[in-house]
């Protein structure tokens, strides 16, 4: 079970005191999840235990909750920067696959959203410093800033799999601004260095895993893993890919167009939204698990560059890259009409 310690009442009137009626308000709790041994089915997904969570039954954590009339942002600024709520309020629906419990060596255990960083699949947030403080915006809005420092990985189980180490930075920031229906989750990746450094920058969202939902991607083609095929979107090997359900499967857009991608469950009438600049960001993915128990969760990616076995992209000294995701609900008005693919 999920539980929930709020801090000092000094430390919650702090946040809300000179804070307008249109401001987005901010409060500050202490939460503990369990956590979960995990060595997985998968041999090439198992390494040791995290150092801050090996032999730990339960971990303690700052959690900061952004809120204004429409939506509930709940941000763990010292486990990666993760979003691992966003509560729609007018439409009573989470917007992320919810999963409040840690695995001990895993870092995509958690549902919600997170970026994947150094490494572009799965980075190892949760064993790495950070520090956070809240911004507030001219326009009311506020933010949890977060800024990471990464270590260098010297086991072979982690060297096989993460790379060696990056003097690359990245700042994260979730903002909610008031009586905005979306929030806005930004990586900014800092090169410090006189040289310049290749990197990938990738940011995962999960979301309910229920048979018929329909696929929100206005694009022509995708490819597996690797571009081994290139196949036209949705139909190809005989089979309409549009809904899911006793099929699963990981592809990537080829040359992306469309700003908008996501899931439509028609049962809930609800369309659960990712928007991003192609031009920026040009990179996106889709994960597709067959219905079932089993798999609670559908995945969303989008990331700097096209797909993960490709080199990455190249920033100049002293440069910055900046991904900006916007995420939201549209509901009780039916499955959101894309724009036509790109050619």
């Amino acid at each position: 079970m999920l539980r929930v310690m709020f801090v000092t009442a000094a430390v919650l009137l702090c946040c809300a005191v000179g804070a307008r009626a249109d401001e987005v308000s901010v409060r500050v709790e202490k939460r503990t999840y369990p956590v979960v041994a995990n060595r997985g089915d998968r041999p090439q997904w198992v390494v040791p235990p995290a150092r801050r969570l090996a032999g730990l039954k339960e971990y303690e954590t700052t959690a900061v909750v952004l809120e204004n009339g429409r939506l509930r942002v709940t941000v763990l600024p010292q486990l990666g920067g993760r979003v691992v709520s966003a509560f729609d309020k007018k439409a009573n629906r989470e917007v992320f696959w919810q999963n409040d419990q840690i695995n001990d060596n895993v870092s995509w255990s958690m549902g919600g959203a997170r970026f994947s960083f150094p490494f572009h699949e799965h980075g190892r947030h949760f064993d790495e410093t950070s520090g956070w403080t809240v911004v507030r915006g001219e326009d009311g809005s506020a933010s949890v800033a977060i800024d990471m420092r990464f270590e260098p990985f010297v086991k072979a189980s982690e060297t096989r799999r993460y790379g060696r180490a990056t003097c690359l930075r990245l700042t994260q920031l979730v903002r909610l601004a008031p009586d905005d229906d979306r929030f806005t989750l930004i990586g900014r990746v800092d090169n410090p260095m006189p040289i310049q450094s290749g990197f990938k920058l990738w940011a995962l969202l999960r979301f309910d895993n229920v048979e018929g939902t329909h696929i929100l991607l206005p694009e022509a083609a995708t490819v597996p893993h690797g571009g081994a095929t290139l196949d036209p979107w949705p139909v190809w090997g005989g089979r309409d890919h549009s809904r899911t359900g006793d099929w699963q499967d990981s592809r990537f857009v080829v040359g992306l167009k469309n700003d908008i991608r996501g899931w439509y469950d028609p049962a809930a009438d609800a369309n659960h939204l990712v928007w991003t600049d192609p031009s920026k960001a040009p990179g996106a993915k889709i994960v597709v698990y067959r219905a079932g128990a089993k798999n609670g969760y559908y995945e969303t990616w989008v990331g700097n560059h096209e797909v993960f076995e490709e080199t990455g992209r190249i920033l100049p000294p002293y440069s910055r890259y900046e991904l900006l995701v916007k995420v939201g609900l549209v509901a009780g008005e039916g499955r959101v009409r894309l724009p036509e693919p790109g050619p």
